[in-house]
C-alpha cells in the first residue's frame, strides 16, 4: 500500500506547498525511498526478468513470445527512465551552492522528478498479478498494435522534449507540456501551450520535425515498409493491419501503396523545401533550417512552424501560396493524389480528345467526389470568411481577402495562421470550425470527417430526395456499406466531441464557444487555436491529447481497438417496421 500511496503523496505536498523554500529537501526525503526501491527492481529484473510474476499465470497465450518480449523491454524500459529521471532531479546537488533551491534549477529539473513518479506509477500497476493477466489475455489485434505504437511513440518523444539540451537557455517546460507537444507533433495537429520557436532548440526543432514526419507518413507505413525490407515480403498480419489503417480493400496492393506513399511523401517534401528556400522573404536567418521545416510541417498538415507568430510576418506572398499548395497536396488524399498524377487520364479529361461520357470514366468516382467536395468548400469558405471580416470592419478589403484565401486552405488542414484566430470576427471563427469539422481527403495526412464522407451524405440525401431507391453519384452507385460506415464516421465524431465538451466544461473555466473550438481543433487535428490552449488545465490538456489521438488514429479505429474485431453474419433478421420523421 505504501508503494501506491507514497508517489501520490509526493505529488500533493508538491502541489499545495510549491512556494516553500524547504521543499526541495523534502521532496529529496520523500523520493530517496522510490529512488532505492527502483534501483532493486532494476536489478532484479535484469537478473531474473521477473519469470516469478509471470509463471503464477496458466493460460494458452503465456508462451506469446512477442508479449513477452514487450512486456519484460518495456518494464526495463520504464524502471531506467525512472532511474534516470531521479538522478537529473537530484543532479543540482552537485552545480548549485548551498541548498539546490534556486528557480532555475527547480523549473528545470522539476519534470524530471514527475517523470519519475508517473513511471514509478506505471511500474507498480505493471507489476500487479491483475495487470499482468490482462496483458498476456489481450488479443493483439492489428489496430491495437497500431494504437501501442503511438502511445509509446508518443511518451518517448515527450521524454526527448524534456532533455535540457532540446529545449533553450531560459525556457521552462513541464511534464504536461512536454507530452502535449510531443502528441500534437506526433498526430500532425499542431495544436501548442508553449512558444515553439521560444522553447525549443534546434534540436529539439528537430525532434519535433521527426514526430511529424512519423506522424505525417505514419508510424504503421515505416514498420510495414521496414518489414518489407528485412523480411523480402508482407506477412498476413502486416498486410491486415495495412488495410485496416490505410482503407485499402486489395491484399497485394498493399505494398505497392505503402512504398508509393514513402516515395510521394519525401519527393514532394524536398520540392517543397527547394521552392520555400528561394521564396522566403530577404533578411530570414537559417533559411534552409526553415524550408525544410515547413516543407515537412506544411505537407504532413501539421501547422508547427519554427517561427515565433507563424506565417503571420510582412511580405512573402509567393511563400504562401507554396505553403498551401502543400497543405492541398497532404490533405486531399493519397489515392485520389496517386491518380491525379496519372497525366495521360487528367489530360483526356480536360482537353476533351474522348467523348463526355468517356471523359468521366477516366476518373475513379473517388476522385471526382474529392474533388468536387474539395472545390466547392474552397470557393465557400474563401468566400464567407472574406465576407464576414468585411462585414466586422476590422481589417482592409486586401487584408479581409487574404485572410479568406489563406484560411479556407488552413483551416481544413492544418494550423498556419497569418491573423490570429482570437482577432477574427465571430462569424469567421464559425466558419473556420465548419471548415475544420468536415477536414480533408480520406487517407490523407488531414483530419475531420473527411470530404468523402460528406460528399456520400449528401448525394444519399439528395438520391432520397429525388425518390430514387439507390443513392448515386454520378453514373455509379453508393454501396450500401459506404453510406452506413459514413453516418456512423459522423455519429461517432459528434459523440466523442460532445461528451469531450462536457468534460471540458468541468475543468475549464473557459466559455463554451472556445472550448468547441479547441476540441474540434483537436480532434480534427487541424492545431487552430482561439488563443487559450496554454490555460487549460493538465486534466484538460490530457483530454486534449486523447482527442487528438483518436482523431489521427482514426476514430471507427479508435473504438474497434476497445471491442475487437467485428464478425460478418452469416444469416440476416427479418425487417422490422420503423417510423422516421
Amino acid at each position: 500500500m505504501l508503494h501506491f500511496l507514497g508517489p501520490f503523496l509526493i505529488l500533493l505536498v508538491d502541489t499545495l506547498f510549491f512556494d516553500l523554500r524547504e521543499l526541495p529537501i523534502v521532496l529529496d526525503a520523500l523520493t530517496i525511498f522510490i529512488f532505492v526501491s527502483l534501483l532493486r527492481r532494476f536489478q532484479l529484473r535484469i537478473l531474473y526478468v521477473r519469470h516469478d510474476r509471470i509463471s503464477e499465470i496458466d493460460f494458452e497465450t503465456r508462451e506469446s513470445a512477442s508479449k513477452r518480449l514487450v512486456w519484460n523491454f518495456s518494464s526495463l524500459a520504464w524502471t531506467g527512465i525512472a532511474i534516470l529521471s531521479f538522478l537529473f532531479w537530484y543532479s543540482r546537488w552537485f552545480y548549485s551552492q548551498g541548498i539546490p533551491d534556486s528557480p532555475d534549477a527547480l523549473a528545470k529539473l522539476k519534470p524530471f522528478l514527475h517523470l519519475g513518479i508517473v513511471l514509478f506509477i506505471f511500474d507498480q500497476v505493471g507489476a500487479t498479478k491483475p495487470f499482468i493477466k490482462w496483458w498476456f489475455g489481450l488479443k493483439l489485434t492489428p489496430l491495437r498494435l497500431g494504437l501501442l505504437f503511438y502511445l509509446l511513440l508518443s511518451i518517448f518523444g515527450g521524454i526527448l522534449l524534456l532533455l535540457p539540451f532540446n529545449q533553450l537557455k531560459n525556457s521552462h517546460l513541464s511534464l504536461i507540456d512536454a507530452f502535449f507537444t510531443s502528441v500534437s507533433a506526433l498526430t500532425v495537429t499542431g495544436l501548442t501551450t508553449v512558444s515553439v520557436s521560444q522553447t525549443f532548440s534546434k534540436s529539439g526543432l528537430v525532434v519535433i520535425l521527426a514526430l511529424i514526419q512519423l506522424g505525417g507518413i505514419g508510424i504503421v507505413a515505416f514498420s510495414l515498409t521496414a518489414a518489407t525490407v528485412f523480411k523480402r515480403r508482407f506477412s498476413l498480419g502486416h498486410t491486415k493491419l495495412g488495410q485496416q489503417l490505410y482503407g485499402n480493400p486489395e491484399v497485394g496492393e498493399v505494398s505497392v501503396f505503402l512504398w508509393k506513399l514513402l516515395v510521394t511523401f519525401f519527393a514532394l517534401e524536398i520540392i517543397g523545401a527547394a521552392f520555400l528556400y528561394t521564396l522566403f522573404p530577404e533578411g530570414i536567418s537559417d533559411r534552409f533550417f526553415h524550408a525544410v521545416f515547413h516543407s515537412i510541417s506544411a505537407f504532413c498538415n501539421a501547422g508547427f512552424s519554427s517561427f515565433d507568430d507563424s506565417l503571420n510576418f510582412s511580405g512573402g506572398i509567393p511563400f504562401k501560396i507554396c505553403i498551401c499548395i502543400l497543405l492541398v497536396a497532404g490533405g486531399f488524399g493519397f489515392p485520389a493524389l496517386f491518380e491525379f498524377f496519372q497525366w495521360n487520364r487528367i489530360k483526356n479529361w480536360f482537353v476533351g480528345r474522348q467523348k463526355s461520357q468517356q471523359r468521366a470514366s477516366n476518373l475513379s468516382e473517388n476522385f471526382r467526389l474529392t474533388l468536387f467536395v474539395s472545390l466547392a468548400l474552397w470557393i465557400s469558405g474563401a468566400l464567407l470568411i472574406f465576407l464576414g471580416e468585411v462585414a466586422s470592419g476590422a481589417r482592409g478589403v486586401l487584408s479581409s481577402l487574404g485572410d479568406g484565401l489563406f484560411y479556407t486552405f488552413s483551416s481544413r488542414t492544418a494550423g498556419f495562421n497569418t491573423t490570429p484566430v482570437a482577432d477574427l470576427s465571430s462569424f469567421s471563427q464559425t466558419i473556420i470550425g465548419m471548415l475544420m469539422f468536415i477536414g480533408g481527403g480520406a487517407v490523407s495526412a488531414a483530419g475531420g470527417i473527411k470530404t468523402s464522407t460528406l460528399g456520400v451524405l449528401v448525394m444519399s440525401v439528395r438520391s432520397f430526395l429525388k425518390g430514387h431507391q439507390k443513392a448515386k453519384f454520378g453514373r455509379s452507385e453508393i454501396p450500401h456499406e459506404v453510406i452506413i460506415r459514413s453516418l456512423a464516421v459522423l455519429l461517432t465524431y459528434l459523440a466523442v466531441l460532445f461528451f469531450a465538451v462536457i468534460l471540458l466544461r468541468f475543468t475549464e473555466p473557459m466559455a463554451l464557444g472556445t472550448l468547441v473550438f479547441e476540441s474540434i481543433s483537436a480532434l480534427s487535428t487541424v492545431g487552430l487555436s482561439a488563443g487559450q490552449t496554454s490555460e487549460f488545465s493538465p486534466i484538460g490538456k490530457l483530454i486534449l491529447c486523447f482527442l487528438m489521438l483518436a482523431g489521427r488514429f482514426g476514430i471507427l479505429a479508435m473504438i474497434s481497438v476497445g471491442i475487437g474485431n467485428g464478425q460478418r453474419e452469416s444469416y440476416r433478421l427479418p425487417p422490422g417496421r420503423f417510423f422516421i420523421g
